[in-house]
């Protein structure tokens, strides 16, 4: 049957007697399309602002209610999930299945709540002694207090740093940065100590405009400690993303206990590198049935070996497990279900929903991106066609369209450089690799028939 809804149930979804209103305004059959209801969820996709439609879902399927939408308001629910009730309420349309992108939603949403469930249905011989209990509590406790500190003197911190500006000649020096990511990472907020000092190394790595860069930064720093003073107020998936990138680590056993995602996994690219005598591999997978985009980390110290080492192109039937994030990336490998075949991929047979047209519609998906995770770092990125360029003793990668952005060089790809034209023939082929924000991290490209690693 299909959702069950009433006047009443939706204003209890909300709090905000604005967003209601709005929403109301939104319930309109011309703004939406695709618009579909089973006996738990409903979802559609409401022409805002954005060029495409916004993909709205709601979970009403027990627990806590769950909302989903990439547009770009902080409110929870937003406008948009609260026009949808509406327009559901009015259309009360037959119960049906739900779309690719609304399923594997839902699908999570129902194994994160099992797993929650299994955990608090644990027996009593399971379950911590009562002085365990207590320890933990307290010593979780005394971190909160220290973090919390911090975060207040990091928030006074980039007051006077807003009032100084960055003209300032001390802000060039790295003394400055690290006496306030020495005081956080004594307040155990490593992950943002870290953060900020790599702020200190901007004006000598970005040869124009490292202001705008480094505004952008300090703007996204300010914005997690606003979002960490409003914690209670986020989405659970958010306020882990939050604590994550402030210093709080979420065991890899964990993850491995969460239901994990079963598909056919494509290995795109993989590459090194090395921070702080750490060496660290980042391998991309792609789900061919899910369309689900997978990170996997390996580290080691020194001449210890990694856990892993793929070749673009090979492929592997896996249930990966996904940290929890509003935009999961990074997962752990729970289970194989086959070997990992060899390199077979073409040029005319890579995963098609992984390769995107032109820079545009790749934007247009890392906005997205964005708009539910505001810190991502890094966001995978394939073009269906694209030619590496050297103007100006500086390497650009232009697409199908003429578009063209800077690309991002380091150690491994100075020399693959002088491999470019033989392995492109001067013309577009597939590419893959990452998008931060400002330039293109070229990991594997596609010639003649192989994916080549840069």
């Amino acid at each position: 049957m299909p959702l069950t809804l009433s006047e009443d149930h939706i204003f209890t979804l909300s709090g905000d007697t604005g967003v209601l209103k709005d929403g109301r305004k939104l319930a309109t059959p011309a703004k939406w399309s695709d618009v579909g209801a089973s006996d738990e969820a409903a979802w559609g996709a409401c022409q805002g602002s954005a060029k495409e439609p916004y993909k709205v879902a709601v979970d009403l399927g027990g627990g806590e209610p769950g909302y989903k939408c990439n547009c770009p308001s902080r409110k929870f629910p937003c406008k948009h999930a609260i026009g949808l009730l509406y327009l559901i309420l009015n259309q009360q349309p037959a119960a049906q299945e739900p779309p690719g992108w609304a399923s594997s939603w839902l699908a999570g949403r129902r194994q994160r709540a099992e797993a929650k469930a299994n955990t608090a249905s644990r027996t009593d011989s399971d379950a911590p002694s009562p002085a365990t209990i207590k320890s933990e509590a307290a010593r979780e406790a005394a971190r909160e207090a220290k973090v919390r500190a911090g975060m207040e003197e990091l928030r006074l911190w980039l007051r006077d740093l807003a009032r100084r500006g960055l003209a300032d000649s001390t802000i060039k020096t790295y003394e400055f940065w690290d006496r306030m990511a020495a005081r956080l990472a004594d307040a155990q907020a490593s992950a943002l100590a870290k953060r900020l000092r790599a702020l200190a190394g901007l004006p000598f790595q970005v040869k124009t405009d490292w202001t705008t860069r480094m505004l952008d930064e300090i703007g996204r720093i300010h914005l997690l400690v606003e979002a960490y003073f409003r914690l209670d107020t986020l989405p659970p998936d958010l306020q882990e993303d939050v604590r994550t990138l402030i210093g709080w680590t979420t065991k890899k056993e964990e993850v491995e206990a969460l239901p994990g995602l079963r598909d056919l996994w494509w290995v795109m690219g993989q590459y090194d590198d090395v921070e702080d005598r750490l060496k660290v591999r980042r391998a991309w997978v792609y789900g061919q049935r899910s369309g689900q985009t997978a990170l996997l980390l390996a580290f080691a110290f020194g001449n210890a070996s990694l856990d892993f080492n793929y070749t673009p192109g090979q492929s592997f039937e896996a249930e990966l497990a996904f940290y929890p994030s509003a935009y999961p990336q990074r997962a752990v490998l729970k289970q194989m279900h086959s070997a990992v075949h060899r390199p077979t991929l073409s040029a005319g047979v890579v995963p098609h929903g992984f390769l995107y047209d032109d820079f545009e519609s790749a934007f247009a998906a890392y906005a997205e991106a964005l708009a539910q995770n505001p810190w991502l770092d890094r966001f995978p990125m394939g073009l269906r066609g694209a030619l590496p360029l050297n103007r100006a003793n500086s390497y650009v990668i232009r697409d199908v369209q003429g578009r063209i952005v800077p690309m991002q060089l380091y150690s491994g790809l100075t020399i693959s450089l002088l491999l470019f034209p033989a392995l492109t023939g001067g013309h577009p082929i597939p590419v893959f690799g990452e998008w931060n924000g400002y330039d293109f991290r070229l990991i594997t490209l596609v010639s003649d028939g192989a994916m080549v690693e840069m």
